[in-house]
């Protein structure tokens, strides 16, 4: 039971909760906001009492009680000044919180309790989301939106949904990765797209039979390819980027890193299933991730592997990398191994 300032357990003593027979027991004192709690297998997540602070609460061994922690600690500059109106809970894949914040942004929270992890990323659409619900499919949880965006000068609201996850047997050509976006699909190639009045005026990222098209703008509907196409996904792009914090550790008889100079040398990536993307030192100074197709005019095939780069920059105290993605196209990363060369030491 949330309060606004403690939760509680309600028992029965053995027994069936009755106006006789019930026995509640205070368990924190962090206090809950209104929003309806989300139960994910033993833990209970609930947004705290001033509405910009997620927390968990599970039954400890240890402790003989229930017991919890700030899941929003690892991310707090995505909560404060703040708050959260509503989540919705998309069990597969992913095991994924989606939360609707006051501004129309959207921060996800991966939430694996019995792997003991758990981990933020922010969502941002041409728009704002004012609304999230998820609902049972057949082989995954469905992810409803809806979101206002201005098209053409007006304001509208579009209800859509979370497409489903990219698999590689499914072939590059059915990769999607647009927002607002529809697919089309012919048995002969054809340029012309058309049913895009909902993104009348707007520019679109497309991707045409496994091949990202960029510079195109709907004009009375549709748009026109520069090449023809069986299968092509047209919508509102959007960026993918990713950045580790600044590498640190500790020197044995030097000490801390820490505000010492530094420069990324060699990098490597392991990928799966991933086309494209683009790295640097920083957004200003970005490079190609070298991706060709096995044929000319082909679109380029997933890769599945590692790779190396040298992300460039200088010896600087705050020293890490990007990583960025801005084709429709997916970019699948399983980890990073940098080179970091310490030049203060």
């Amino acid at each position: 039971l949330g309060t606004s300032g403690s939760e509680y357990k309600a028992s029965g003593d053995g027994g069936p909760i009755t106006a006789k027979n019930i026995s509640i027991t205070a368990q924190s004192y962090w206090g809950s906001a209104r929003l309806a709690p989300i139960i994910i297998g033993n833990s209970v997540l609930h947004v705290q009492r001033h509405g910009a602070r997620v927390r968990d609460l599970f039954y400890s061994l240890e402790k003989d009680g229930y017991a919890g922690n700030d899941l929003s600690i690892l991310a707090p500059h995505l909560f404060d000044g703040h708050s959260l109106i509503q989540w919705a809970y998309q069990q597969t894949p992913g095991s994924t919180i989606w939360i609707v914040r006051e501004d129309g942004m959207m921060p996800a929270l991966t939430y694996m309790k019995e792997q003991d992890i758990w981990g933020w990323s922010r969502h941002v659409t041409q728009g704002a989301v004012t609304s999230a619900a998820a609902v049972s499919g057949d082989d995954e949880d469905i992810l409803m939106l809806v979101v206002r965006r201005r098209i053409d000068g007006r304001e509208r609201y579009f209800l859509e949904r979370l497409a489903p996850r990219w698999r590689e047997d499914m072939g590059i050509e059915e990769a999607y990765f647009v927002d607002c976006g529809v697919t089309r699909r012919t048995e002969t190639p054809a340029r012309e797209v058309a049913g895009l009045d909902h993104l009348e005026g707007q520019t679109v990222a497309v991707l045409a039979d496994g091949s990202p098209v960029e510079g195109l703008t709907v004009r009375q509907g549709r748009i026109e390819l520069p090449y023809p196409a069986r299968v092509v996904h047209a919508g509102l792009p959007y960026t993918s980027a990713l950045s580790p914090l600044p590498f640190e550790t500790d020197v044995q008889g030097s000490g801390s890193t820490l505000g010492k100079l530094r420069a990324c040398g060699r990098c490597g990536l392991r990928l799966h299933a991933a086309v494209g993307g683009k790295y640097g030192p920083d957004l200003a100074h970005m490079h190609d991730l070298p991706f060709v197709p096995e044929e000319w005019g082909a679109p380029v095939p997933p890769f599945t592997g590692d790779l190396e780069f040298v992300p460039g920059g200088g010896q600087e105290t705050q020293a890490s990398l990007w990583l960025v993605q801005e084709r429709p196209l997916p970019f699948h990363l399983v980890a990073i191994m940098p080179d970091v060369d310490m030049g203060q030491y």
